[in-house]
């Protein structure tokens, strides 16, 4: 977790005391107005909210409040990446997720390297005039020896098919499974854009389209709703109205809740509500969602690096 992050998306650091001190006083999940800021600033200590005057000053804040600001309309959101871009970053993550498999396909058969693969996908992506995409992290692991991958970065490129699955739906070539499903193995997403097919490949980089916008945004506020309610979940572990709660937002609308299936007034986990669905499942579907995030909030523009953008919100954060 950065220095200035409120939250870290992967494992719920930096709400660790700030539960506890919510459970001193009440046992349900807090019931704050989403759009309400002096909420948040009340629970900050001193130095947070030092933190968060400077970088707010310095323009570069990237934590809760920055994106309650781009929600509110207080400032303006960054120009979302062209179609040619959202082909090029899919085709990119569609190498990363084929060379996890491969590294997970080795380490499960205990077999060794067969051939030079990773030249193979990197020369691929150089006849494609794509390694301009590559980030360098995505270039090393893409570059490394065969069965010499930490395992933890091989899990971690495994993940990014979600984000590619929600790329390919953007680019209206693939139908994105339900929420709590994962889209592994990614074979489909991989094929529907080009990725052993460089005429394929070729074809979406020159006619790439998008959806509009709108549509985008809805799939990125449903799958945020997703991700909040797993984090809170966690924290405050047990069955809740969360239907209910939503609904007495101000901002509500009824499109946070599409592609959402519920029982019993909260979010389900396979058939079960998510306080009986299996822990690995819940904890699957989070990670899921959080993978989805990331693709939803680059392709509205939320940062120009891939990786670096921030699938922290404020929901999260309440």
């Amino acid at each position: 977790m950065d220095a200035d992050e409120s939250v870290c998306p992967q494992c719920g650091h930096g709400l660790q005391d700030y539960a506890k001190r919510r459970r001193q006083s009440q046992a349900a999940p807090p019931q704050i107005d989403l759009t309400d800021l002096a909420q948040d600033w009340k629970v900050m200590t001193p130095a947070e909210r030092r933190r968060v005057v400077r970088a707010r000053v310095l323009g570069t804040d990237q934590t809760i409040f920055a994106r309650i600001a781009k929600r509110l309309g207080m400032v303006r959101r960054p120009s979302p990446p062209p179609a040619r871009r959202v082909a090029a970053r899919a085709l990119v993550l569609a190498a990363v997720v084929g060379r996890a498999s491969v590294e997970m396909n080795l380490r499960d058969t205990h077999s060794e390297s067969s051939g030079p693969v990773s030249d193979q996908v990197l020369a691929r992506l150089k006849r494609l005039g794509l390694t301009s995409e590559l980030e360098p992290e995505e270039r090393a692991f893409l570059s490394a020896p065969l069965g010499r991958v930490d395992p933890v970065l091989v899990t971690n490129a495994a993940w990014r098919g979600e984000g590619l699955a929600v790329l390919a739906w953007a680019l209206n070539r693939l139908a994105l499974p339900p929420y709590d499903e994962p889209a592994f193995p990614p074979d489909r997403a991989q094929k529907s854009v080009g990725f052993e097919n460089p005429d394929v490949a070729r074809e979406l980089l020159t006619s790439a389209t998008l959806r509009p916008p709108a549509e985008i945004e809805r799939y990125a506020t449903t799958t945020t709703v997703v991700s909040w309610r797993c984090r809170t979940f966690r924290m405050y572990p047990g069955p809740w109205d969360l239907i209910g709660y939503l609904r007495s937002q101000p901002s509500f609308k009824e499109t946070w809740l599409e592609g959402l299936r519920v029982v019993d007034g909260d979010l389900a986990v396979g058939s079960q509500p998510i306080a009986s669905a299996p822990a690995e499942r819940v904890q699957a579907c989070e990670r899921i969602a959080v993978e989805r995030q990331t693709a939803a909030y680059w392709l509205e523009g939320d940062g120009a690096v891939y990786s670096k953008v921030d699938p922290t919100t404020f929901l999260s954060a309440c």
